[in-house]
């Protein structure tokens, strides 16, 4: 994923950072969803957000 971060108005390139950053949000016990590459839009989520999917969608 190739997602820029924004230090004082310049991005940083820190492929590493990424890589740990969303390794923590897939991993973690609280419920994230991430929307990226619009307009296309993928839906990143960990598993505890599969409760609220089932929830919301109808063939949930």
């Amino acid at each position: 994923m190739s997602l820029p971060l924004i230090n004082g108005g310049d991005n940083i390139e820190n492929e590493e950072s990424k890589f740990i950053n969303m390794n923590l949000i897939l991993n973690s016990k609280f419920t994230f969803a991430i929307l990226i590459n619009p307009p296309d839009w993928i839906l990143l989520y960990n598993k505890a957000y599969v409760s609220i999917l089932k929830a919301k969608h109808p063939d949930g």
